[in-house]
């Protein structure tokens, strides 16, 4: 044979030795990757997701109904899985006061710090300092050293509940911001709702620095639902106080002040601020109805807000409650009974508050500029959004 002949011999015996390997390989493949899919879909049917309350309904009760070898976690912050004596089991846990600014959340949080002597919390450290110039996370585990921190210093006797209602108003919630600000996507309207502002102090000097806590602290939540149109005029008032309180001039109070012509005049002012860039960001429909809506971003905002926050409580399957503002005032008892019920809290009479439902801001506004707020929201507003603020166009 011709060494021409063993050369062609040659290479077919390595062609065909290295299809065989490549079938071997495509065969391999296929069933390692069927494995895959195979456990995945276990690890899926073992899922355990909460389902939602009812009214009377507590935390624990839910949390009863897992099995125990599925009070696993995934913390992403540490990126490994938890259990046994993880935070989760024996250390406080967190339930998100969920709610745009000027909803209701401080009272709410006093009313269940007064009626149980139980600490609450809050994401913003800087609402109270402890005597050392730092933050006071609700323990001092080193789990809750990114927050949330205790709303109020030590106080003889109080304590600290199984479940701590923490405050947080997530994002898209400026005043005064473009919609390169307060445009919020799902993952980044998480992360706000879990990032905290730490004080901390060096030489005397308090400094605050942003921080985020884990999701797997989070374990349930109440979203307040606020009348719109109420909760955007009080925003107004807010800002007035704000100034105030910073040592502004009378010149803002003068030029906006705090009454109805104040508040139109202010939306007049801002609405001009940032139409620019919301007509290159935001849909051409929605430019048109804001056209005819005083503090027309405020609106949008708002909308924004309790889509992403209905969402927000779906994609991390907490279990929650939705409070209305305006039920404090129709029966104060049964809202109050209903979030401690939650909170699995007693109320032990330590001290009462009362609720003071205060005006209401439909005259702020003409029929037509109230039908137009209706026509935006629902042009944004979620089906659970609608569902929870379609009362407040019926007055």
């Amino acid at each position: 044979m011709t060494k021409l002949g063993l050369h062609f011999i040659s290479v077919a015996i390595i062609a065909t030795i290295s299809i065989v390997n490549i079938v071997f390989l495509v065969v391999w493949a296929h069933v390692y990757v069927s494995k895959i899919i195979q456990d995945l879909e276990q690890q899926q049917q073992q899922v355990f997701q909460f389902s939602r309350p009812s009214s009377s309904s507590s935390l624990s009760s839910l949390a009863s109904s897992v099995p125990a070898n599925q009070h696993n976690y995934y913390d992403s912050g540490r990126g490994a899985i938890h259990g046994g004596d993880s935070p989760s089991n024996h250390l406080p846990k967190v339930v998100w006061l969920m709610s745009f600014p000027n909803s209701g959340n401080s009272f709410t949080t006093q009313m269940v710090r007064m009626h149980t002597n139980h600490f609450t919390a809050t994401n913003y450290g800087e609402e109270h300092i402890g005597e050392n110039g730092t933050s006071m996370s609700i323990h001092h585990d080193p789990f809750y050293a990114n927050g949330p921190f205790l709303s109020e210093s030590i106080t003889k006797g109080r304590k600290i509940g199984n479940y701590v209602l923490t405050k947080t108003h997530c994002g898209g919630r400026c005043s005064r911001c473009g919609p390169e600000t307060y445009l919020e996507t799902l993952e980044s309207f998480q992360t706000a709702c879990l990032t905290a502002r730490r004080g901390t102090s060096h030489d005397g000097v308090i400094s605050f620095e942003k921080v985020q806590y884990s999701e797997s602290l989070v374990h349930g939540a109440i979203h307040i639902v606020r009348d719109p149109f109420d909760n955007i005029v009080s925003r107004f008032h807010l800002i007035q106080k704000v100034n105030k309180k910073l040592g502004g001039d009378d010149k803002f109070e003068k030029t906006f002040p705090n009454n109805l012509h104040g508040f139109r005049k202010w939306c007049k002012y801002m609405d001009k601020q940032y139409l620019d860039s919301e007509a290159k960001m935001l849909d051409i429909r929605i430019m048109e109805i804001f056209q005819s809506i005083p503090c027309h971003s405020d609106f949008f905002r708002y909308v924004q807000w309790h889509n992403l926050a209905f969402q927000v409580t779906q994609v991390m399957d907490l279990p929650y409650i939705i409070v209305h503002y305006e039920d404090y005032g129709r029966d104060f008892n049964s809202v109050k009974d209903e979030i401690l019920l939650f909170l699995e809290l007693r109320d032990d009479g330590y001290r009462n508050v009362t609720f003071s439902s205060g005006k209401t801001y439909h005259d702020y506004f003409t029929e037509d500029e109230r039908r137009a707020v209706q026509n935006l929201f629902h042009l944004l507003a979620s089906n659970q959004t609608k569902e929870h603020i379609e009362r407040y166009f019926k007055k």
